[in-house]
């Protein structure tokens, strides 16, 4: 356990080596590689702006799991392209009030709770790609499911009677918010 604490510590140290304009660059192939072809086999652009959510929370599960981070260099971009293709969708003026919206239900639940600021920024890109109510749903409907987790975390430590804290340690959110958006683009 140790050599891999060690190798993903490496792995992250490598990774803020390389300099930013690497890193953009890196963030912005990830909206290009997944939405060029999805458009050119004729999906909309709010099918593509879907798709591109997909791989956004795909990588930041990934890198919430590994490093408890969720990078802006990944979620620039895709808020870009999800604003962007909404644009040419014309659907431009909802794309706006739902990234806005779920960014700031996102951030008042920060202000009052805490968390990770890459959550909050996440939303934005959420709620431009899903719209205002689908965006709040999965919001909640993550919020759900980690609250769910916790609450089983805590039953096991306490059939342990592990002593310390029940929640010590944070939870990362970023797979419960990609699980929330499988769970409400299959409901919906």
């Amino acid at each position: 356990m140790t050599r891999c604490r060690s190798t993903l510590r490496d792995l992250y140290r490598s990774l803020i080596r390389v300099p930013a304009v690497g890193r953009w660059a890196a963030g912005f192939a990830l909206p290009v590689i997944v939405g060029v072809p999805s458009l050119a086999i004729g999906c909309s652009p709010g099918e593509t702006a879907c798709l591109v959510l997909v791989a956004l929370l795909a990588v930041v599960t990934v890198t919430d799991l590994l490093w408890r981070r969720i990078f802006n260099w990944l979620v620039g971009p895709a808020l870009l392209a999800a604003l962007g293709l909404a644009a040419a969708g014309g659907t431009l003026p909802a794309a706006l009030l739902g990234a806005s919206s779920c960014f700031a239900a996102m951030l008042s639940l920060y202000v009052l709770f805490g968390g990770g600021e890459g959550d909050v920024k996440l939303f934005a890109v959420v709620g431009a790609a899903l719209g205002v109510h689908a965006g709040i749903e999965v919001l909640l409907g993550g919020h759900l499911l980690a609250a769910g987790v916790a609450i089983l975390i805590v039953l096991a430590r306490l059939a342990r009677r592990r002593t310390g804290s029940l929640l010590a340690g944070h939870l990362p959110m970023a797979p419960f918010f990609a699980l929330a958006a499988a769970l409400v683009a299959v409901t919906n």
